[in-house]
């Protein structure tokens, strides 16, 4: 793993990579045949040199690193906490880091998961006999993630597999950024400026899912005359970010600075979950002689 992280690192700064400590770094030894390894020599002789390098970096990006790669040739994220750096990135951080702090974050947490697995995830185990787990935790973690941000339920998750179009946006949106990591760059801008293929695709999922995005941002905007901020039951991430602890939106937050925000959010609380879930039920699926070893 650690020669394949300092090929990256090659790959990535070679630009601004001092030229003696990239030889250095290389050194006369390559006892690792991977791609990489005969940096591992250089790299503990000049751990102090790279210390150095690295303070320079991140002074120079004002405290952060900002990581490219999917979020580069996917527009979606916009201007949220997964695409940006310096001082932008520090205050989405401190602000978002302050609300998953609160106690009313946490019981609204427990609240949430536990109707949708009463109400959503049991019912369904019950009442069928075969089921794509993967399509399951991806509804169930889609309708768990809109509630937190949003305060708002799409029910994906029920007896009748509804087909709900936001969530089937983003599924969409998802492969097209996966499809532009495998095809060459030209290609799919070219695929847009045609509006064919996967682009046409993205092009009408992007404009399904950002209209439910200002929907609900519009819909918590509304809330200020109506929310009682004590009541537990009607907490979540987006209004507490949009009036933070004053109770009145600031002006810096703009309508799409929201829908960044929000964006990150569902990102980060649906596949990551989901994903997390499917490989854990693989796991145990596919080692249940531990299970029975332990019982």
């Amino acid at each position: 793993m650690f020669p394949m992280a300092m090929h990256f690192v090659h790959l990535h700064l070679k630009p601004t990579l001092p030229w003696d400590l990239e030889d250095s770094l290389k050194g006369n030894s390559a006892s690792m045949n991977l791609a990489g390894g005969w940096y591992l020599p250089g790299v503990l002789h000049n751990i102090g040199r790279l210390h150095d390098f690295s303070t320079e970096v991140l002074e120079r990006g004002k405290g952060t690193l900002q990581f490219r790669g999917p979020w580069e040739i996917f527009e979606g994220l916009g201007d949220g906490i997964f695409n940006s750096d310096g001082d932008l990135w520090k205050t989405q951080q401190k602000a978002l880091h302050s609300l998953i702090k609160k106690t009313k974050f946490e019981l609204a947490v427990q609240r949430i998961l536990t109707q949708k697995l009463e109400r959503g995830l049991i019912p369904i185990l019950e009442s069928c006999s075969v089921l794509d787990m993967q399509d399951v935790f991806h509804r169930l973690t889609f309708d768990i993630i809109c509630l937190l941000v949003f305060g708002f339920d799409p029910n994906c998750i029920s007896i009748e597999f509804p087909s709900v179009s936001c969530e089937k946006a983003y599924d969409v949106m998802e492969e097209a950024a996966l499809h532009h990591h495998f095809v060459p760059t030209g290609f799919w801008k070219l695929q847009r400026l045609l509006q064919v293929g996967e682009e046409n695709k993205l092009g009408r999922a992007w404009e399904t899912f950002d209209k439910f995005l200002y929907e609900q941002i519009l819909l918590n905007d509304e809330k200020l005359s109506t929310k009682n901020a004590e009541k537990e039951e009607e907490f979540d991430l987006l209004t507490a970010f949009m009036f933070g602890e004053s109770g009145e939106k600031s002006r810096k937050k703009s309508n799409r600075f929201l829908r960044d925000t929000a964006f990150s959010l569902l990102a980060a609380g649906r596949d990551t979950v989901a994903s997390a879930l499917v490989w854990l039920l693989w796991l145990v699926a596919t080692h249940i002689h531990l299970l029975k070893r332990r019982s």
